[in-house]
Formats: C-alpha cells, structure tokens, sequence
C-alpha cells in the first residue's frame, strides 16, 4: 500500500509493505553511519558534558555539530571560559548514528543529559525561508532541516538518479549548498524534470521518524542521505589515520 508521511512543507511518499514489523530502530540509526557530526572528545573518547551555570534543572549538555567550523567556535569559547578542560579536549568527527545512540542511551541519566545536533545556520536559514514560501504562518524552522528535491506544491519528493547513475532515489541532502548545485546539475542534464521541480526543506526528526515505519530494507534503499561535501573533507583532515 501507498502511505505520506507527513513532513513540514514536504511529504515522504514511499511504498510500505503490509508486513507488521518495521524496520528496527538500530538499522534506520546504521543508516545514518555516513554523516558526520563534529564534537569535542575527552580523553576518554566521549563527548565532554556541559553544565551551564544557571540551569536549575542542573541538566549537564552534549553538543554535536553538523559544520565544523561551528565547532571550531564552540572550541574556542571552551579556551575562553573553561581553559583547563579545553587542554583535555580534541575536536573530533563522529558518525551521526553515534550521536544519536549516544542520546538514546542518555535519557534516563540523572542529572538528566541533554544532546544537542546544530546544524549549520545557513542551512537553517534556507530552509525557513522555504518552508514560509509553503505557509506564510511558519515563524521558525523546527530542528535539524534536510533538503530533498519536490514536486512544485512540495507535496512528492522526486525520485531521482544521483551522478545520473543507478536506480532512481530520494535524495535528502544535509547542506544547502550541496541541494542547490545538484539542482543546479539538473536544471542542465534534465531541463524539463527541473522545470516542475523545485527543493522542499523538512525536519530531519520527520524524516527518521517516517523511515521507522518502512517495513523492509529495500524500500529504504530508496532513500539516500547526503553528507555535506564539506564536512567529509574536514572530516578526512581532523580524524586520525587507522593504524596499518
């Protein structure tokens, strides 16, 4: 059977089975193995946790970046306020299934541990630019946005081949550059699919949320996450080589 799952300014059409069981929650996290998120790390190899002074909750934070020179920042105001745990830190890049497994497995911590995905503010604001173009009644843009090529209502995401190779696929991009130039490809490679085409923003939690309800492997094949180009490459750079 057909079933759209509803995502802001966007709906994820895709074909369930009539199967009971869905996907399992450690397989949509797996599939997330590709993107990096970047973090400080101590020298235990977790995240550092941060407790803000004027929290009552006492709440202590982790913080995953999706842009690296955001993190960089992070860093550099760690120096500032806090120079002695800023020596026993390495900013690092980690996998976003990691990220959020490491959520999944805080959430009945006391003090409670909050986890924190930012993304890059560029991309937050395209995306609520987009979504305001679908209602005029959005005022901010909930979560980590993705980016995903639609029809001109944003109401079917287009299934497209990447490279233009391969089986056609929903591609769900990280970074809106990246969502703009392979739009921009298109607009040359296939003039008249771009013409009734346009890029639709969603919340990520939407999308993670809807591919738990895929029941078999081969329709989630059908979606591919993006990385940021640049991200990849500052990832190569600040991770370590594995030893030979």
């Amino acid at each position: 059977m057909k079933r759209q799952l509803s995502l802001v300014g966007l709906t994820l059409a895709v074909t369930l089975s009539t199967s009971v069981l869905a996907l399992e929650r450690k397989d949509v996290v797996n599939r997330l193995s590709q993107i990096p998120v970047f973090a400080l790390i101590n020298e235990k190899g977790s995240p550092i946790l941060v407790s803000p002074k004027n929290d009552p909750s006492k709440a202590q934070y982790a913080t995953f970046f999706l842009q690296p020179q955001e993190a960089e920042n992070f860093q550099n105001l760690l120096k500032r306020s806090d120079p002695k745990l800023a020596k026993t830190v390495q900013l690092r890049a980690l996998p976003l299934s990691l990220a959020l497994q490491f959520a999944e497995d805080q959430k009945d911590k006391k003090p409670p541990v909050r986890v924190d995905i930012v993304p890059h503010k560029p991309s937050m604001d395209y995306a609520l630019t987009l979504a305001k173009q679908m209602s005029k009644e959005v005022k901010t843009f909930p979560g980590v946005p993705v980016f995903a090529l639609t029809d001109l209502k944003g109401s079917q995401v287009i299934s497209v081949r990447r490279d233009g190779k391969g089986s056609p696929s929903q591609l769900y991009f990280f970074d809106e550059d990246d969502a703009k130039q392979f739009f921009a490809t298109l607009k040359k490679s296939n003039p008249k699919l771009a013409q009734a085409t346009r890029i639709s923003a969603a919340p990520f939690q939407n999308l993670f949320d809807g591919m738990l309800k895929i029941q078999k492997p081969a329709e989630a094949d059908q979606i591919v996450l993006v990385a940021p180009t640049a991200s990849l490459q500052y990832a190569k750079k600040i991770n370590p080589a594995p030893a030979k």
